[in-house]
């Protein structure tokens, strides 16, 4: 009995290792089985081997991989050219295998015997972009989601193949940055690892100090629509309260601050409550539950419908904002906003070519606190009139470091990673801004 007692246990504990496992994904290979092919020739050795890449003006590539060999079987191989064509049916092969599969869509492989070399040749279109007078090699760059139309995983690294990876620049070319793991000489640069970092660009060009604003230009390519697009909707949460701050409360204190007299803080506070309310129900009724708020958000427009006294502030706020953001002649609060905005371009110009990440995620982390600490800043700011210049260097610093953050999100993350910290980082900004203003306010007006 007892010894059925622990085959039974064995047996289960097996059957749950077994549900654990997953398929781990094929490794992707920039040379797959180009330096073990050879070796299905009887009395054949591969003692070395390396990958060239010789990349042209136009960003496409002509790839060399030549295995140097050793044994018996050599000279059959010089002679037999069908045994030579097995070898290239078997590199090619692995373009999609089941253990390996190429990292790029090679096209006319071939395969010769050069002496005791055995070399195998294929093209690859598109490794590279031309940038301000470079070539940017993107192709080992990962995060950018940009690979072959089959691909499943971004995450992982490539893979050599070979011992070494050498690529090279076009004709008069140099290396101009020192790819992380890799070795940069002249024209050309080598990785002797196992795998290549899947944040490495390399960029080949003439004048050094083009590398970064190249760089910089290929990291907008592909980041820059997605933080575009995600810099606006945290406008609407954080830049517009802020924006609707400055233009409705300077002139509207002299006389201190009452939340039960302020139609702006119950219409926040509104949609706040509406907000929650909406995420509740989403959990609880699903789809249902945005008809539900829909219908909340009609019911509360009409049971607290705009008088005429709030309608003519609103007017009021917007003819004042179109003045403050098109006025006809040059004011001191447009010279300040220019340059706010000048500076802010430089710091995303820094951000766009930290291709490495080593400053995206301590700017994500500053962002969110500059952001943060803008507010109670900008509730001090409303209680005086005249300070009209510091509250638009304030709206335009806030409006850059949303975008800012934005961007830097994608530099840190990239298109496939989950962004965890800039989106918790985000849920706190959105609900600790308004709050902050307003807890601000009241004590300044006490």
């Amino acid at each position: 009995m007892e010894r059925r007692r622990v085959v039974a246990t064995l047996a289960l504990l097996a059957l749950v290792a077994l549900a654990g496992c997953e398929e781990a994904p094929n490794p992707e290979i920039v040379c797959a089985g180009c330096d073990r092919a050879p070796e299905q020739t009887d009395n054949v050795t591969v003692n070395d081997s390396v990958t060239h890449f010789y990349v042209d003006s136009e960003g496409d590539a002509r790839v060399e991989a030549r295995m140097n060999l050793s044994g018996a079987g050599i000279a059959d191989l010089r002679r037999n050219r069908s045994k030579v064509q097995d070898i290239v049916q078997t590199v090619e092969g692995r373009t999609n295998s089941k253990y390996a599969r190429s990292a790029f869509d090679r096209r006319n492989l071939t395969g010769r015997m050069d002496g005791d070399t055995f070399v195998v040749t294929y093209r690859v279109s598109d490794v590279g972009q031309r940038r301000l007078g470079t070539t940017v090699v993107d192709a080992f760059f990962r995060l950018d989601a940009d690979g072959r139309e089959d691909e499943d995983d971004y995450d992982d690294p490539y893979e050599l193949g070979t011992d070494r990876l050498v690529v090279h620049g076009p004709n008069g070319t140099r290396s101009l940055v020192d790819p992380a793991d890799g070795t940069s000489d002249g024209d050309r640069v080598t990785w002797t690892g196992d795998e290549i970092s899947t944040r490495t660009y390399v960029v080949f060009g003439t004048a050094g100090a083009l590398a970064r604003p190249a760089i910089a230009l290929e990291t907008l390519s592909w980041a820059g629509l997605p933080a575009i697009l995600l810099a606006l909707v945290l406008s609407v949460p954080l830049l517009g309260p802020a924006s609707a701050f400055v233009f409705y409360y300077p002139r509207r204190l002299d006389d201190g601050w009452s939340p039960r007299d302020d139609w702006l803080f119950g219409a926040i506070l509104g949609l706040g409550g509406l907000l929650v309310a909406h995420f509740i129900f989403l959990s609880v009724l699903g789809a249902i539950g945005t008809l539900l708020t829909l219908a909340l958000l009609a019911l509360a427009i009409w049971r607290y419908r705009p008088d005429r006294r709030v309608g003519k502030c609103v007017r009021q706020s917007v003819e004042s904002a179109a003045g403050a953001v098109w006025p006809p002649e040059i004011t001191d609060e447009r010279l300040t906003a220019v340059a706010v905005a000048t500076v802010f371009t430089a710091l995303i110009a820094v951000v766009a070519a930290d291709y490495r990440a080593t400053v995206a995620l301590p700017v994500i982390i500053l962002a969110a606190v500059v952001i943060l600490a803008s507010f109670p800043v900008l509730a001090l700011l409303v209680t005086r009139p005249r300070l009209s210049v510091a509250r638009a260097a304030l709206v335009t610093g806030l409006a850059g470091t949303v975008w800012l953050f934005a961007l830097a999100t994608f530099v840190e993350s990239g298109l496939v990673g989950s962004g965890f910290l800039s989106f918790l980082l985000v849920i706190s900004c959105i609900a600790l801004c308004p709050p902050l203003f307003y807890a601000t306010l009241w004590l300044a007006t006490r």
